[in-house]
């Protein structure tokens, strides 16, 4: 079986170290993580090198699913690299393959000039329609974090 990997990134009229922040402060992430109409409730996030998260993902007809994994890398204001142990796999249509195995997403902070770029990669996903499906929560997501941080 070949993983795939998906890209999606952003450019926001922030500062690398702001849009840091909202990846890895409770009160932040819960104002935006997720696909849109999804609320994200964070149980647990200790941000540093094998620190853990969890999240409960709730989505908008109300199933519940989370979300967890540790973090292999954190270079505040640069970088972000967390497994994911766990997957939210609620809400899928049926016969949509749910994501089993971990995967690795890789967040940067690229500054340039008067905004940042947020470039995020997950490796490892195990679908052509997993990633496809990760993809479109990804670019939603981010949708939320512009809207999160004035962007």
């Amino acid at each position: 079986m070949t993983a795939r990997s998906v890209e999606v990134s952003r450019r926001y009229p922030a500062t690398a170290p702001d849009l840091f922040r909202a990846w890895v402060e409770p009160d932040l992430v819960e104002s935006w993580w997720g696909p849109e109409g999804f609320k994200t409730v964070v149980t647990h996030l200790d941000a540093r090198v094998g620190g853990t998260f969890r999240f409960e993902m709730i989505s908008p007809s109300g199933a519940r699913g989370a979300m967890a994994g540790f973090y292999r890398e954190v270079s505040p204001g640069r970088r972000l690299v967390f497994e994911l142990t766990e997957h939210c796999n609620c809400d899928l249509a049926p016969g949509d393959p749910p994501q089993l195995d971990a995967t690795e997403v890789c967040v940067e902070f690229l500054e340039d000039g008067d905004g940042t770029l947020v470039r995020i990669v997950h490796r490892g996903l195990t679908s052509d329609a997993i990633a496809g499906r990760t993809g479109g929560g990804w670019a939603s997501g981010l949708a939320c974090l512009a809207r999160a941080v004035g962007g």
